[in-house]
């Protein structure tokens, strides 16, 4: 090989490449051709598991809609009953229409279509209304609600839907993995130029390997309990978005498994108003 030759291929990427040098460390590029094939099968699994989440999510709240429609068509139940009936009816066609926006926003995240209408908004407005309809099943778990909401300054610019979705994910989840006689509670405040939401409870809490992941899309939370429900995965992911389309950051952490969890939203203030 002449010395011309020589000089051509030691200045060329591949000759970088397999010598390690200039940023391709011969190393790196093998592990990364290792890693690939485990990545791509860790993907698959993580929508497989989702795939068949999904179909147990929508087929608990479908068959209690069918069972209570066919007793109802069949009338054999009292006014009471029946009033329950169409209780539970609309109950879990709210829960089969919430999957489904959760569908949409996830496929719309995806795309990077993610729609926000922004407004000036009330923090503590929609901290109220998640806590009202989420009282029925902080109820039915046997899990109490805590709230410390100190108003004064925490109006943002946002669009009051995506955040209300923020707030219902984070506390949706702190009383879903929280056992009887556990706490749940949202704090919201003024803290600088930021309004600081916190949701914390003492619930499973989450392990500190685990942390990094809790909002990748189709990530769920490890449970002891007997009929785990953990979720489609995809609420975290859109918490952490919607938080980022508004200009703020949201952060989780928890000091183990059975120990509790935070999750703290931190969202641009308003300039208050001159009058």
């Amino acid at each position: 090989m002449s010395s011309a030759t020589l000089h051509a291929l030691r200045g060329s990427t591949c000759y970088r490449c397999l010598m390690g040098e200039s940023g391709y460390p011969l190393n790196a590029l093998l592990a990364s051709e290792h890693l690939a094939p485990v990545a791509v099968a860790r993907s698959q699994q993580l929508e497989d598991e989702f795939l068949e989440t999904l179909a147990h999510e929508l087929r608990t709240p479908v068959n209690a809609i069918l069972d209570c429609s066919r007793l109802l068509q069949l009338g054999r139940l009292g006014a009471e009953e029946a009033q329950d009936g169409s209780r539970t009816i609309a109950r879990n066609a709210r829960m089969l229409a919430r999957i489904v926006d959760d569908l949409l926003d996830l496929a719309a995240l995806r795309s990077g279509k993610i729609r926000v209408d922004p407004e000036e908004t009330d923090v503590c407005e929609i901290a109220e209304a998640v806590l009202e309809v989420l009282k029925p099943a902080a109820h039915s778990k046997g899990v109490h609600l805590e709230k410390h909401l100190m108003c004064a300054g925490c109006q943002v610019f946002g669009d009051p839907q995506r955040l209300q979705q923020v707030m219902w994910h984070l506390l949706a989840n702190s009383i879903k993995f929280t056992p009887l006689g556990g706490r749940a509670c949202i704090t919201v405040q003024a803290v600088g130029a930021q309004c600081r939401i916190v949701v914390e409870d003492t619930g499973t809490g989450i392990a500190s390997e685990r942390l990094p992941f809790v909002f990748e899309r189709f990530w769920r939370a490890e449970t002891s309990e007997p009929h785990p429900s953990p979720g489609l995965g995809v609420g975290l992911a859109l918490v952490k978005r919607f938080v980022e389309l508004h200009g703020g950051e949201v952060t989780a952490s928890s000091a183990g498994l059975n120990r509790g969890a935070t999750f703290t939203v931190m969202l641009p203030r308003m300039a208050p108003r001159v009058e």
